[in-house]
């Protein structure tokens, strides 16, 4: 059986406006002027359902001439609509893209955008194998709440979880606000728990917390690597001898571990 794809954010109406040029006092002419369905959460519904993968849309749209358009669309795509949101409060968002003849492109958005009022159910991840949240800082992703809730459903659920962003555009909500807080932890205790789990955390005997006896000392041989190759560790440097300044990695490496056993001690500052 086939893993089924929950797609979650925006599906609305693009006017599209290609070679738009000026013609006259305040006129203008263009070589095509279109009307498509788009949207982050539509157009990767409709692609995965061309690939022939189960996928759920999961939207906002209103009850007029341009949801009826989207929502037909996704029908006739072979997409679940069952978790489409059809609201009367709602006005079906409508973009009005302006493609250039040089390519450059200007779109503009209007408040129908914001979808106020429609929070789509977190439990419509439910059975999902991949949760994608399309249009992620536009609505109805624009709201903390609502993100995390759907982030910790389709986690819970043990989905894989996407994200495709987009520039905010009414209200305004940054990855910060996102974020899953937790338990402040000082810098001495955060070094102590990563030492402790790469098992370099020495118990004062020479040997690590599992007893073994030589990580200590190989801990302390990498510190002393990293203190040469920043050029702070002292070493013995035979005057006269121009040719033998620049020593060999291997060289170094010897010596540097015959002086961390104690078998060598520095007799020279660089």
């Amino acid at each position: 059986m086939k893993k089924k794809v929950v797609c979650i954010g925006q599906a609305l109406v693009d006017c599209i406006t290609r070679g738009k040029e000026p013609w006259r006092e305040r006129v203008y002419r263009a070589q095509s002027i279109s009307l498509n369905t788009g949207g982050d959460a539509l157009n990767e519904a409709s692609l995965l359902a061309k690939m022939g993968i189960p996928v759920s849309l999961v939207c906002g749209l209103g009850e007029d001439v341009a949801g009826n358009l989207v929502y037909q669309t996704a029908l006739e795509r072979g997409i679940d609509v069952s978790h489409v949101s059809r609201l009367s409060k709602l006005a079906t968002p409508i973009a009005n893209l302006t493609v250039h003849p040089d390519g450059s492109r200007e779109s503009c958005n209007s408040e129908a955008t914001m979808l106020t009022g429609y929070i789509p159910d977190p439990s419509v991840v439910h059975g999902a194998s991949v949760v994608s949240l399309a249009s992620l800082f536009r609505a109805p992703l624009d709201q903390k709440e609502t993100v995390i809730n759907l982030a910790r459903e389709a986690k819970k659920a043990g989905a894989i979880l996407c994200a495709d962003t987009k520039i905010p555009t009414f209200r305004q909500l940054t990855p910060q606000d996102i974020s899953i807080d937790r338990l402040p932890v000082s810098k001495r205790k955060r070094s102590r728990s990563l030492h402790r789990q790469a098992g370099l955390h020495g118990n004062g005997r020479g040997t690590s917390c599992d007893g073994h006896p030589h990580r200590h000392r190989q801990s302390r041989q990498r510190r002393l690597l990293r203190l040469q190759r920043h050029r702070t560790l002292p070493y013995a440097r035979p005057s006269g001898q121009s040719h033998r300044l620049h020593r060999s990695r291997r060289q170094l490496c010897r010596r540097l571990h015959r002086r961390a056993s104690g078998a060598e001690e520095p007799v020279g500052v660089l």
